[in-house]
């Protein structure tokens, strides 16, 4: 694996907000397609090497990511893709459909929100987890302590939260 690319394979989540569609892309292993698997989706290459089915990690994730925006979000759909190398073009695999919707019953700012996630890599790459219009909280401070927060714990180690507005989204939102 190219150090902190997409190279060899990620997946490309598709959602809808109340305010628009976003996609949120996931860097993964080596993605194999493997008949049979669950969901028929293949199988991830995991850290441990023993493999992990495709449809069942992706949902997992969304699940635990789930939590984090109302019920007027829903998940639509995922397609994982594969670089031959870590120049090629991603070449698509597998699109499956997705069920989940926000469980967050929040009722602050959520219209045009950027959430970061920030975590670190095995070779201390930098990834961010994007979450657009998801309720903000009311708070634009940054958060760099989570015992306190078991969902966010559940995602990933993180380095810290952030919340901004997102300049583009409230162009396109027509906010002023």
């Amino acid at each position: 694996m190219a150090p902190n690319s997409l190279f060899p394979s990620y997946v490309l989540l598709q959602y809808t907000s109340a305010f628009g569609q976003h996609f949120m892309t996931i860097p993964t292993l080596l993605w194999n397609d493997t008949p049979g698997a669950t969901g028929d989706a293949g199988v991830f290459t995991t850290w441990d090497s023993v493999g992990r089915s495709a449809d069942d990690m992706i949902n997992d994730l969304v699940d635990a990511m789930a939590v984090f925006w109302k019920n007027d979000t829903t998940f639509d759909l995922y397609t994982i893709y594969t670089l031959a190398d870590a120049e090629a073009t991603p070449q698509p695999r597998v699109a499956k459909p997705l069920t989940q919707v926000g469980s967050n019953v929040s009722t602050s700012w959520s219209k045009a929100v950027e959430t970061t996630f920030m975590m670190r890599t095995d070779l201390f790459g930098i990834r961010r987890l994007v979450f657009l219009d998801a309720p903000s909280g009311n708070l634009f401070d940054k958060i760099s302590q989570f015992d306190t927060s078991p969902e966010a714990l559940a995602i990933l180690i993180l380095t810290q939260i952030t919340y901004t507005l997102n300049e583009k989204l409230r162009k396109e939102y027509g906010m002023t």
